[in-house]
């Protein structure tokens, strides 16, 4: 059902639109929960998504590397970052917040490669 013309297109429409939802409603909360420089937090988080994409996305595009042989690595890394996740959730430590958005940061850049 997936793989027909009308049915495949509704599908990722309704899949974008729970996506875009998803993300202004945590985008609303940061700036709802940190009132001084939320917007400023909010508008510096995309627009370095933003830089970062569209730098990778050259990158992969010029590079005569190929890296579709590391996605294992990729599975286990996302994983481990899962469970560092959960980790960070439940002994809220500001360095360790630090350290996973670091590593999901590297993580989402090392995707954009291996998918572009």
């Amino acid at each position: 059902m997936a793989r027909q013309v009308p049915n495949n297109y509704i599908a990722l429409a309704l899949f974008t639109f729970c996506q875009s939802y998803i993300v202004s409603t945590v985008c609303s909360s940061v700036y709802l929960a940190f009132e001084k420089n939320g917007a400023q937090l909010v508008l510096a988080s995309a627009l370095l998504t933003l830089v970062v994409t569209v730098a990778l996305t050259i990158y992969a595009f010029t590079t005569s590397s190929d890296f579709t042989v590391i996605g294992g690595l990729l599975f286990i890394c996302g994983i481990g970052l899962l469970f560092l996740g959960l980790f960070a959730m439940i002994f809220s430590c500001p360095l360790l917040n630090l350290i996973y958005s670091f590593l999901a940061t590297i993580l989402y850049g090392i995707y954009l490669i291996y998918d572009t």
